[in-house]
C-alpha cells in the first residue's frame, strides 16, 4: 500500500483541512487522537474518545478530568464469537469537542474571553451498542457450535480409526508375508 493510502485529500476528505483553528489560534492538521470534522459536519468539532483517550498529550493536559484514560468503558470494542465470527457484543463510543480559547476580533482578545483557558472541550460524548441475548447466545451454541464440535469430533475419530486400520493393515500384511515364507522354506 501506498503511504499516504488512509489520507484523503483536503478537497475531499475529512483527515486534515486546515480549516479549524486550534489551541494556538492557527490552522494546522491536529495531533494524533482527535479528527477534525469541520469538511464533514460543517461545524468546527473534533471527535475523539471520550476523556480523550489516547489523544496527544498536549490535549489531554488542557482538560482536568478524574477518569481513568485507560478504562475499556470508554473503547470501542467488538466481541465475536471465536468459530462462527457472529458479533456477540459490541459498542461505539465516541467524544464531541471544541476549541476553547481566546477569541480575537480585529487583531484584539475579545474582553469575554480574556481569561479562557486554551483547551480541548468536551461539549459530550456518545455510546451506541449492542449485546445478544442469553437466550439467543444459548441457541446460537446448541444449534450451531455443539454440531459443529460434534462434527470435529467425529472427523478426528475417523482419522483416528483410519490410522489404527492403515497400522493394522501393515501389520498383517507383514504378518502374511511372514507366514508365506515359512510356508516356502
Amino acid at each position: 500500500m501506498h503511504k499516504d493510502s488512509f489520507v484523503a485529500p483536503d478537497e475531499q476528505g475529512c483527515v486534515c483541512i486546515h480549516a479549524t483553528k486550534g489551541l494556538d489560534g492557527s490552522s494546522h492538521c491536529y495531533k494524533k487522537g482527535v479528527l477534525d470534522m469541520n469538511r464533514c459536519l460543517g461545524v468546527p468539532v473534533i471527535v475523539s474518545f471520550p476523556h480523550l483517550m489516547w489523544a496527544d498529550e498536549a490535549y489531554r493536559n488542557t482538560i482536568t478530568d478524574e477518569f481513568s484514560s485507560e478504562n475499556e468503558s470508554y473503547t470501542t470494542i467488538v466481541d465475536f464469537e471465536p468459530h462462527l465470527g457472529i458479533p456477540l457484543r459490541g459498542a461505539i463510543r465516541l467524544q464531541f469537542n471544541v476549541i476553547m480559547r481566546p477569541i480575537n476580533i480585529n487583531k484584539q482578545v475579545l474582553p469575554m474571553t480574556e481569561k479562557w483557558p486554551r483547551a480541548m472541550f468536551p461539549i459530550f460524548w456518545l455510546e451506541d451498542g449492542f449485546q445478544l441475548t442469553d437466550e439467543l447466545v444459548e441457541e446460537i451454541d446448541s444449534k450451531l457450535v455443539g454440531p459443529l464440535t460434534l462434527a470435529d469430533a467425529v472427523q478426528w475419530s475417523v482419522v483416528g480409526v483410519g490410522a489404527a486400520l492403515s497400522v493394522l493393515s501393515i501389520i498383517l500384511l507383514l504378518a502374511c508375508r511372514r507366514s508365506e515364507k515359512l510356508a516356502l522354506q
